[in-house]
């Protein structure tokens, strides 16, 4: 079996992304920030989205496995964000890729993204070809992550030349899809007037094949414009902003845009506002004229005008700031479904309220837009979105994990067999352990012997530990920090990243608090100090285990039930029994280990060992923590 190192199974990264940053990476969206306002958030309902996940995953898995596309894109976004189903990476990525090759763009950068996540998995070159495929298609945010390829030389040669020309081509891209969007909302209605006035026009022969196809009428559209008709004057003067089917003219289709405004149309009041903010078509950059058209689009009830309107008064541009009812009216944007709000309403929560985050993710990729989801596709991707009932670190560990990590894993397995960050589930504990095992980790049999204790199956924890002795795997017996949590802090979330990397000073716990004495509590204090029946219970069965486990000699059991002694962790503090059982525990480890001994610290130096003290019998041990008659009974009934 390998051996994986002790440390390693500490190794896990943390990402951070703020909202402030990750709206300036992507082009298309406001740059608005509502750092600050978390007590203006909770007064808004910004936690309480209305947003639903849709019922359709069947529907799309279907069509997934007939292999379209779109759906398969959908379905490894589902994956990866744990949308509807348990969040699996492996899976994600297996459907990206099915989608990926048939040129789905969202699918393409999402991929990239996880290939590019540094893990054991990580393949830069293959991340660079597929954000230069989507790149190619004219995505945004692929052209923004190969900046960084070529600027840092992340699977291609470092070319700063090309980073620029990257960085000129998203610019220019981002300014074409901020028009698009304006152009959309003037649009709206023209399905509308395709079925009413459209007419059949032939188009350039393909193959010596004449082709129709269906036209606005141009004349009739034009007619209904001059009779005031504010829906066709909107849609008139988008086809002559575009160019589409008629020749393009900049000044009619701004006078037009007018008429419909003046008229009280909400889509020509907001694309108004948006050409003011750019200074399109020969109007002069006018933020207050934007602002005040904007404010009537949105009072006018327009969803995308909301959202702007918003991030106006959130920034103050063209009118008096007021955060607080920016922060409204974008709560209101993406309750009635605005995509790039409800993305960053996620984006906001994330640090306050996960769950809800997460919420307003989920209904952010419902609205299907390709950039929202390619930037949906990089944030979970590089593994900084929200999984609902999932908190940070569970999510963090899991990537790894489900990448066959083994540390990572076994990780997993503390995490649902403790309830630390994450409701405490032992059959998911046991099965991440397994996988840990079945990858070779010798440092699991302990813990995962700790969990059948617990579980009433002392045979099998015997025989794990036994294992744990055989194959050398004593990390966590030596690991006193970690026993602390065990035994003493059980419901306290570890700190992956940082706290497990060093031993806990003698005086402090993991958390940084004074340690405790031992006494009645001592060895389940919870995260508010009070210590609840089923965890007494299950503490009390691991340190009977260890106890007897110690009394027949494995090493591993006298090095943990020494710390226990030495502690007080649920029984009589006894220096003197911990300092000989800990002598006995080191000696019987370094005989385990034979040639590897000499890579361990402590068998360097021994000592003397000997009978220095008693051990307390198990009676003592199980009493030590007993302190209300609910725990008593609960004990009885499983004796």
């Amino acid at each position: 079996m390998k051996s994986v190192s002790h440390m390693g199974f500490y190794r896990f990264k943390s990402f951070v992304f703020s909202v402030v940053v990750f709206a300036a990476g992507c082009a298309w969206v406001p740059s608005v920030s509502f750092a600050g306002q978390k007590d203006d958030c909770a007064s808004v309902g910004c936690s309480d989205t209305t947003v639903q996940k849709d019922g359709d995953l069947e529907k799309i898995r279907q069509k997934a496995q007939q292999g379209d596309a779109n759906a398969q894109m959908a379905l490894g976004l589902r994956y990866l964000m744990g949308n509807g189903l348990a969040a699996d990476e492996v899976l994600a990525q297996e459907w990206f890729l099915k989608s990926a090759q048939q040129n789905n763009v969202v699918a393409q950068v999402a991929l990239a993204t996880m290939l590019a996540f540094e893990s054991d998995r990580q393949d830069l070159p293959a991340a660079a070809m597929w954000f230069s495929k989507a790149a190619d298609a004219g995505n945004v945010q692929a052209m923004s992550e190969l900046v960084r390829l070529y600027e840092t030389g992340s699977g291609v040669t470092r070319d700063m030349a090309k980073a620029e020309e990257w960085r000129v081509r998203a610019k220019m891209r981002s300014d074409a899809v901020k028009l698009e969007r304006v152009w959309k909302i003037a649009l709206a209605d023209k399905a509308r007037w395709m079925r009413k006035t459209s007419r059949p026009v032939e188009l350039a022969a393909q193959d010596g094949v004449a082709t129709t196809a269906a036209r606005i009428d141009v004349v009739a559209l034009k007619k209904a414009a001059e009779n005031g008709d504010d829906h066709a004057q909107t849609l008139l003067g988008a086809l002559l902003a575009t160019g589409d089917g008629v020749k393009k003219d900049e000044k009619a289709a701004i006078g037009w845009f007018e008429k419909a405004a003046d008229s009280g149309n909400t889509q020509a009041q907001a694309v108004l506002g948006e050409l003011y903010g750019l200074g399109w078509g020969g109007l002069k950059k006018d933020e207050a004229k934007a602002a005040k058209w904007m404010e009537k689009a949105a009072l006018g009830g327009l969803v995308a005008a909301k959202a702007a309107w918003g991030s106006m008064l959130s920034q103050g541009k063209g009118v008096e700031k007021d955060p607080k009812k920016g922060l409204e009216w974008f709560v209101q944007a993406g309750q009635d479904g605005d995509g790039r709000t409800r993305l960053l309403m996620g984006m906001m929560l994330i640090h306050q309220n996960r769950d809800a985050a997460a919420q307003w993710f989920y209904g952010a990729a419902e609205v299907g837009d390709e950039e929202v989801l390619s930037a949906l596709g990089t944030f979970y991707g590089w593994g900084n979105g929200p999984v609902l009932d999932e908190s940070e670190k569970l999510s963090e560990v899991r990537r790894y994990a489900q990448r066959d990590e083994s540390e990572a894993q076994q990780m997993m397995g503390f995490l649902y067999g403790e309830g630390w960050g994450a409701k405490r589930d032992p059959v998911k504990a046991e099965y991440w352990f397994d996988k840990a095992a079945a990858s070779g980790d010798v440092e699991v049999w302990l813990p995962l012997g700790l969990l059948y204790a617990e579980t009433g199956r002392d045979d099998m924890a015997a025989a794990a530990f036994a294992k744990a002795v055989a194959s050398g795997g004593f990390g966590l017996a030596n690991d006193g920090e970690l026993l602390q949590l065990i035994f003493v802090d059980s419901e306290k979330m570890p700190d992956v990243g940082n706290a497990l990397k060093r031993p806990a000073s003698a005086k402090k716990t993991a958390s940084g608090a004074k340690e405790p004495n031992g006494g009645k509590k001592a060895g389940v204090n919870d995260k508010d100090g009070v210590a609840s029946d089923e965890r007494l219970v299950r503490v009390a069965k691991k340190r009977a285990f260890v106890l007897a486990e110690a009394k027949k000699g494995n090493p591993a059991a006298q090095l943990m039930m020494a710390r226990i002694l030495k502690e007080g962790w649920g029984v009589k503090k006894d220096e003197e029994a911990a300092a000989s059982l800990r002598a006995d525990g080191i000696r019987g480890m370094c005989a385990a280990l034979k040639d590897k001994a000499e890579e361990e610290p402590l068998c360097s130096n021994e000592g003397d060992g000997g009978n220095g003290g008693v051990l307390p019998d198990a009676a003592s041990v199980d009493k030590a923590d007993v302190n209300d008659s609910t725990v008593f009974k609960a004990r009885q009934e499983m004796n």
